[in-house]
């Protein structure tokens, strides 16, 4: 009976899962024409999304690349995968000051349509969002 319920669990927990990932024919045209226009060179696309807003995942050169679009096509965020040593200099300090024993596991470059870069920092459970300063704006969680 055990081995049943948690084969049900862990069949729920993929579904859930699987549920955001999308075809690129089940992602408004809006969202995939802005995308291709902005990136004609890239083919390997994985697409996440909802009703909302939609994300795009792609590695390029080695790097994963992300972007979020609303579902009219807007882009919101573009978000590159950064070495952790590329944080400006006071996120690592804050970090250890503030969340002690806490291991940072991915950092990213965040950038808004209109240029405004933001930097994140994960750690176990969140996603620390720092200003191009390095100052702290708000945890995520994740």
């Amino acid at each position: 009976m055990k081995k049943i319920i948690l084969f049900l669990i862990i069949s729920c927990f993929i579904a859930q899962t699987n549920a955001q990932k999308l075809k690129e024919s089940a992602v408004p045209v809006a969202v995939t024409a802005a995308f291709h226009k902005a990136h004609p060179a890239i083919k390997h696309i994985d697409w996440k999304g909802s009703g909302k807003n939609f994300e795009t995942k792609y590695t390029d050169d080695k790097v994963e690349i992300s972007h979020t679009y609303t579902a009219a096509g807007r882009l919101l965020e573009s978000e590159t995968e950064i070495v952790i040593a590329s944080l400006p200099a006071p996120v690592m300090p804050y970090i250890e000051k503030h969340y002690k024993g806490s291991k940072v596991k991915d950092a990213a470059k965040m950038t808004s349509p209109d240029g405004v870069v933001t930097y994140g920092a994960g750690i176990k459970g969140f996603k620390l969002i720092f200003d191009a300063k390095g100052s702290f704006i708000k945890s995520v969680k994740e």
